[in-house]
C-alpha cells in the first residue's frame, strides 16, 4: 500500500529536545496479514517511536477493532528501521481474521 517520508526541520520540538537534526518521519498504509505484524521503514535506519490506527472505526464485530505497535530493540526484534504493527478484536484477544486495513505514522533517523 501507500508509504510517504518526511524530514523534521532544525527548529522542530522534536530535534530541540532530541538534540538531533536529522529526525525523519515516514507514514503508510499497512493490510494486515497476522496478528503481529513486521513492517519495515524504507527511510529510516531507527524507529524511535510509532503509532497506528484502524483505517475502519472499530465495531463489536470488527476482525480488528485496535491496533498496537511496538519498536522493540531495534537490534533484533524488530530489526532496525522496523516495527512490530499489533492486530487485537474488541475483546482484547490477538486478531485472528486478517486483511484489515492500518495507517501508521512512525519517526527515528
Amino acid at each position: 500500500m501507500g508509504r510517504n517520508a518526511g524530514s523534521l526541520g532544525p527548529s522542530s520540538c522534536l530535534v530541540g529536545n532530541d538534540q538531533r537534526n536529522d529526525i525523519k518521519v515516514e507514514y503508510g498504509i499497512h493490510t494486515n496479514v497476522a496478528a503481529s505484524d513486521t513492517v519495515t521503514t524504507s527511510t529510516l535506519s531507527i524507529v524511535l517511536g510509532v503509532v497506528a490506527t484502524p483505517q475502519s472505526d472499530p465495531a463489536a464485530t470488527a476482525s480488528v477493532a485496535f491496533c498496537s505497535c511496538d519498536v522493540g530493540d531495534q537490534a533484533g526484534t524488530p530489526a532496525a528501521g522496523a516495527f512490530l504493527l499489533k492486530s487485537w478484536e474488541a475483546d482484547g484477544t490477538a486478531a485472528t481474521s486478517f486483511g484489515e486495513t492500518i495507517n501508521w505514522l512512525a519517526w527515528g533517523y
